[in-house]
């Protein structure tokens, strides 16, 4: 989705069990496909919850050629907790 030359995101994510809860976060999104930027994003994330000793492990295996790297700025977030509770 683009609007005046910007690339447009929207990310969800859903709670499915009752009460089901849910987030929106739409908002401006840059893309690359810099090897460099893509490894070290995968290995930041994957050390953040696989241990900073395995980091670069991960980032190597998911840091590789056709991944891509968004990043979003957050324009306007919608949540609900509990829409069923």
């Amino acid at each position: 989705m683009a609007c005046a030359g910007i690339p447009r995101s929207r990310r969800r994510s859903t709670i499915p069990p009752p009460p089901y809860s849910f987030v929106i976060i739409e908002g401006a999104a840059q893309l690359s496909d810099r090897l460099q930027d893509v490894r070290a994003a995968a290995a930041r994330i994957h050390g953040r919850y696989m241990g900073k000793d395995r980091a670069a492990e991960f980032g190597a295996r998911n840091g590789v050629p056709c991944e891509l790297l968004i990043r979003l700025t957050p324009a306007r977030i919608i949540a609900q907790r509990a829409v069923s509770g």
